[in-house]
């Protein structure tokens, strides 16, 4: 039977063990693995997780009935009530409490649960990625996350954001000003000098619950003084209420030295301490990282969603329109190419460089990349955006001037020259023959 009236029955049905039977705050319900748990309108809105125990769903109570959905039909008099939607909906309640408690229909159900829930999860700002956003909720509900979350994504594409997000959430349930200024990025921050081993240090901000470790070296390589000043801060000061979160960008950048420090904290964490480590790409992190870590992969939203988000941060309607298909749904590209100038005028000049690929006016592209031959960052930069542009001919997107099998060379072009920028060439003999073989194209 799925009704039970005495909480501990309903343990012993479930193959729980006597000390767990005894919980009576939680509820368990045999669980098949197609099936949903709700709260009933007016109970707690808590969500479920399956219990390390496969088949296990437990749901928090507060003194409310507690709804679940099963998999698989009951007859309606082997449940102490239930009523038949489709698939059976039965209510459990522990003793003391009435007998018949009310139930709403699953639909009605379901958006009681997500008007709780939404009411203080920061990681909903997040645009897209449904199942990201699910599959961290539901753990952060039933504090079941993992000690270590790798989310993975191109630049631009928010997974800095998400691990904000995913702190403010951890760190603070229910929101409020310490939450809005860690999505801000202001907390305590990991420093070095570099070849400085011991210069390690953690400035403090306004979060003090949260440490980022951005990489300070060159090319944004992560200094090994930053990981072991973070490791020391976590170790020695006491820990909130709630624990700690230590943001890791761009960890695709740490090198074998500073993955080993980093491998000490997290092989044996302190108690609470949450890492949310981020990456442009899953191969380019460390296997002895990858390996201790929950994946998850943060998409792009499709150009439409993206534009609307844009727009609702301030940006004009036709440039948000504009970016969102150059840079394919990439929010976090489109919001800095749109709100500093110095970006948005670089962006016209990839714009105005594509337009000469388009032409096959080599001359013209000399002239354009003419200022950047002793600026291999600048160039860099330019040509970035240039492939981004290029990218959307090949999307067929009407805003890039360059289309078809000569996006398609451009692209390849640019790949080719942003190599050899990065491989330490000389950037005006780079630039010189990447603007030479626009009469090919």
């Amino acid at each position: 039977a799925i009704g039970l009236s005495v909480v501990r029955d309903a343990g012993h049905r479930a193959g729980l063990p006597a000390h767990r039977c005894q919980r009576q705050h939680l509820l368990p319900v045999p669980f098949a693995a197609a099936g949903l748990c709700h709260a009933v309108p007016g109970g707690t809105g808590a969500a479920v997780l399956c219990d390390p125990c496969p088949g296990e769903v437990f749901w928090r109570f507060c003194s409310d009935p507690v709804g679940a959905e099963l998999f698989g039909r009951t007859a309606a008099p082997e449940a102490e009530p239930a009523a038949q939607h489709g698939e059976c909906l039965a209510v459990l309640w522990p003793h003391g409490l009435p007998r018949h408690p009310c139930m709403g229909p699953p639909g009605a159900v379901e958006a009681e649960k997500q008007k709780v829930r939404r009411k203080t999860m920061m990681l909903d700002r997040m645009e897209g990625n449904a199942e990201l956003k699910s599959s961290v909720q539901l753990m952060l509900a039933a504090r079941r996350l993992t000690h270590s979350v790798l989310l993975v994504g191109e630049e631009g594409l928010g997974a800095g954001f998400a691990a904000r997000c995913i702190a403010a959430d951890y760190l603070y349930p229910a929101g409020g000003a310490p939450a809005e200024a860690l999505l801000r990025g202001e907390c305590c921050r990991a420093v070095a000098k570099a070849g400085k081993r011991d210069s390690g240090q953690v400035e403090t901000g306004i979060v003090r619950e949260a440490i980022s470790v951005t990489g300070m070296g060159a090319g944004g390589r992560y200094l090994v003084g930053q990981v072991t000043a973070m490791r020391s801060e976590i170790f020695n000061t006491s820990l909130s209420a709630e624990g700690r979160a230590v943001l890791l960008y761009h960890v695709e950048k740490m090198n074998e030295e500073s993955a080993n420090a980093l491998l000490k904290v997290m092989e044996e964490p302190p108690e609470g301490v949450l890492f949310l480590l981020t990456a442009d790409s899953l191969a380019g992190v460390l296997p002895t990282i990858r390996s201790r870590c929950i994946s998850f992969a943060v998409a792009p939203v499709p150009p439409e969603q993206c534009a609307r988000y844009c727009a609702a941060q301030g940006v004009d309607k036709k440039t948000a329109a504009l970016y969102s298909e150059l840079f394919d749904g990439h929010i976090g590209t489109v919001l800095a190419a749109a709100q500093d100038e110095a970006r948005t005028a670089q962006v016209e000049k990839a714009l105005q460089l594509a337009k000469t690929a388009a032409d096959r006016d080599s001359y013209a592209a000399a002239v354009l990349l003419a200022p950047y031959e002793k600026d291999k960052a600048g160039a860099a930069a330019l040509l970035t955006d240039f492939r981004a542009v290029a990218a959307a001919g090949l999307r067929q997107s009407p805003h890039a001037p360059v289309q078809g099998d000569a996006a398609r060379r451009a692209l390849r072009l640019a790949d080719a020259a942003i190599q050899r920028l990065g491989a330490q060439v000389n950037p005006k003999i780079v630039l010189s023959v990447f603007a030479a073989k626009f009469r090919a194209l």
